[in-house]
């Protein structure tokens, strides 16, 4: 769980959940990886009707529907909460990766997909995005993690061949590694 202060509240926080799960690397001994989940936000208790789409869950003082099932994506407080939890998630991206959590399976728990979220979740997607293309946190084919912007995808199985070394000689120095 990672929280910060809440900006209307300073007394609150806003929080972001992540699955672990335990997974064995061998010799006996477990690690733990993040893993997908169907999450929930949360409003001090979940928000039964709010359909987030996003794979891990959220938490901060949202006005609520009456009903208390869900949250009005109109108020500017939400928007406002929203764009916290959002820079938050963007914010936690370096210190999962120092903490050897930034793995490729862990790129899936991250909103990728703007046609699947709902539209008051999409700033989600953009500014993990954003950050991803220029900041080292994408994982390397070759092991560390580097800014998109400086990697390269391979197209099938040509990454066998073409070692990192030679793909930064092939590109002129544009991309060093798959």
């Amino acid at each position: 769980r990672l929280s910060a202060p809440c900006k209307e509240a300073p007394a609150q926080s806003v929080s972001i959940a992540f699955k672990l799960e335990a997974r064995k690397t061998g010799k006996g001994k477990h690690a733990f990886q993040i893993v997908e989940t169907d999450g929930k936000l949360c409003i001090f208790f979940p928000a039964e009707k709010e359909t987030t789409q996003l794979k891990f869950h959220v938490h901060a003082p949202f006005i609520s529907t009456v009903a208390r099932d869900s949250v009005p994506h109109s108020n500017e407080g939400n928007i406002s909460l929203r764009n916290q939890l959002v820079k938050l998630l963007v914010a936690s991206l370096p210190l999962l990766r120092d903490e050897g959590f930034l793995t490729t399976d862990f790129l899936g728990v991250l909103p990728n997909d703007p046609d699947a979220l709902n539209k008051f979740y999409v700033p989600f997607i953009y500014r993990v995005v954003n950050v991803m293309k220029t900041q080292p946190l994408v994982p390397a084919r070759s092991g560390g993690h580097e800014a998109a912007q400086d990697l390269t995808k391979p197209a099938g199985r040509i990454h066998e061949v073409i070692a990192d070394s030679d793909l930064e000689y092939l590109t002129d120095g544009e991309h060093r590694l798959w």
